[in-house]
């Protein structure tokens, strides 16, 4: 709960009360906080799943064995996937629901549609949590994973229309954007 809420403090009243004074045109007229909670809902959730199937997996490969263990048992490959994105899925969901919670506690939305946002917000965890899963178990060290974080899972934060519409991006752009998830 306090990472959505100290989000909507800073961005959504702190930043949104200055977007909010400048009259800037938002899609659908909306305060900028009620701009900001879904798109801080859904990549939240992106970040988390991509967080934790980064060195979580590794470890468990690498440094602890937990894998090699599993192997020895009936349980097959499949499984094991299988049960690690399930944990992350439920993982995305305590994630996503409190942070709905708090979003509705703020006020930061108009619309009973928040309920299907959390689902869709965990199929978004999901869609990173995979490749990175896979990626992780190519891996025998940690380093990589910082150029991940910081030239794919950053700037998709950053330039996703989380704080601002894509829309005012420059037409190049708009269609780089149009093209990432």
């Amino acid at each position: 709960f306090l990472q959505p809420v100290l989000f909507l403090l800073a961005m959504g009243f702190g930043l949104g009360a200055l977007v909010d004074r400048g009259q800037a045109a938002l899609p659908g007229d909306v305060p900028y906080l009620v701009f900001l909670g879904p798109g801080l809902l859904a990549s939240s959730c992106m970040q988390t799943g991509s967080f934790e199937s980064a060195f979580p997996i590794l470890g468990k490969m690498t440094w602890r064995r937990n894998y090699e263990a599993m192997v020895a048992t009936p349980l097959g490959v499949p499984s094991i996937v299988l049960g690690e994105l399930a944990w992350v899925g439920l993982r995305l969901t305590m994630v996503a629901t409190a942070f709905a919670v708090v979003l509705t506690l703020f006020g930061a939305t108009r619309s009973v549609l928040l309920a299907a946002a959390v689902p869709a917000a965990v199929l978004t965890g999901l869609a990173f949590s995979a490749p990175m899963m896979a990626y992780a178990a190519t891996l025998r060290q940690g380093g990589n994973f910082n150029v991940v974080f910081r030239f794919i899972i950053t700037p998709l934060f950053l330039f996703s229309g989380v704080f601002f519409p894509v829309t005012r991006l420059p037409p190049l752009l708009q269609a780089v954007a149009a093209w990432t998830p």
